[in-house]
């Protein structure tokens, strides 16, 4: 119990404070990927099924194009997101971090802000898209 309440208020503390953490194992790019194009795949998860929107690709300067599967509702939700993405000049990316407390190994969770030009930037977008607009966003091997 106490351990959780702990926890609770590093994470706060973290949250609140913003503080930078190394990013997570699928939040970080090779220098291989570096090099590929990446391909994000975005769904929205219905009563019955994950419903696959729209793919966006980026290419070397880490610049994303939104190519739409769907023209209904779904379609246009993702293009409005797509649109406000465009406008922001950076976006936050949740990352965690492993870290020594009293002898124990947990895990601290922070946010930093990422500009477009930043090679992590697609990795923001994934990460706004899943929490801001409640799509399910997937890597395209």
């Amino acid at each position: 119990m106490i351990r959780a309440v702990l926890f609770a208020i590093i994470l706060t503390f973290l949250m609140v404070l913003q503080i930078p953490a190394a990013p997570l194992a699928h939040h970080t790019l090779s220098k291989m990927e570096d090099k590929r194009m990446i391909t994000l795949i975005v769904s929205k998860q219905t009563i019955a099924e994950t419903v696959p929107v729209g793919t966006i690709e980026f290419n070397d300067n880490h610049q994303g194009i939104l190519k739409l599967i769907r023209t209904d509702e779904l379609g246009k939700q993702l293009e409005l997101a797509w649109q406000e993405i465009g406008k922001l000049k950076e976006l936050p990316l949740t990352e965690t971090r492993i870290i020594e407390r009293d002898g124990e190994k947990i895990r601290a969770y922070g946010k930093r802000m990422v500009a477009q030009t930043n090679k992590d930037f697609p990795w923001a977008i994934y990460d706004y898209l899943e929490k801001k607009y409640r799509f399910v966003v997937d890597v395209k091997d």
